[in-house]
């Protein structure tokens, strides 16, 4: 009895021991793995959820100003049409947003920006000035880049000046009516292709 009450009072066995430290190093893995298949879970619905608040962005700014584009007259004898359109840039007149209290129609453009490190969506607002008025005191140049759309191919569906059926075409530039439609085909950052945006023009609709 007293022997066995002495090799109780000693502690563990190496063999207790090594199975111990076996155990706690499999549960310490494993917990370790779960954090940090955590962390990376939430990263990753971070950037996408980012990823889709620029796209239903730009999708609202295509569906509000795109489809209210508008012919701009320069003068009184002539009028320019203000829509240009590349497969990766577009420059339009169209409204300026509500929240701007002094109104009136401002120059859209969008384009991809290359020259960076990454290529990002580059969406710009200017005051729009007609030929002859004197330029605004508190004229409007907005710059707003976004980083997750990494490439913007455009399209326009209209009869362009030289043809007489309608067709999509790569550009959209120096013709004297708007196009029909204009389609957007955007990827992002993560690699997801998008469904394409299709916008209808209105002012093409009234001269149609």
């Amino acid at each position: 009895m007293l022997t066995a009450k002495q090799e109780s009072a000693r502690g563990f066995t190496l063999l207790e021991l090594l199975v111990g430290l076996t155990l706690f190093s499999v549960i310490s893995i494993a917990l370790y793995s779960g954090l940090s298949m955590a962390i990376k879970s939430t990263a990753t619905g971070e950037k996408r959820s980012h990823e889709v608040r620029q796209v239903m962005a730009l999708q609202t700014l295509l569906n509000t100003k795109v489809y209210a584009a508008k012919l701009a007259k320069q003068s009184t004898t002539s009028a320019e049409l203000a829509f240009s359109g590349e497969p990766h840039n577009l420059s339009f007149v169209s409204s300026m947003p509500q929240s701007i209290k002094q109104g009136g129609d401002g120059v859209y453009s969008i384009s991809m920006q290359a020259d960076a490190s990454e290529p990002v969506l580059q969406i710009a607002l200017k005051t729009y000035v007609k030929i002859g008025e004197a330029p605004l005191n508190d004229a409007i140049n907005e710059i707003v880049q976004l980083a997750d759309i990494t490439n913007v191919t455009l399209k326009y569906f209209g009869v362009l000046n030289a043809e007489k059926e309608s067709a999509w075409h790569s550009s959209w530039v120096e013709q004297k009516s708007l196009p029909l439609l204009v389609k957007v085909d955007l990827t992002t950052k993560s690699g997801s292709v998008w469904p394409p945006i299709v916008i209808a023009l209105r002012e093409a609709k009234k001269n149609g």
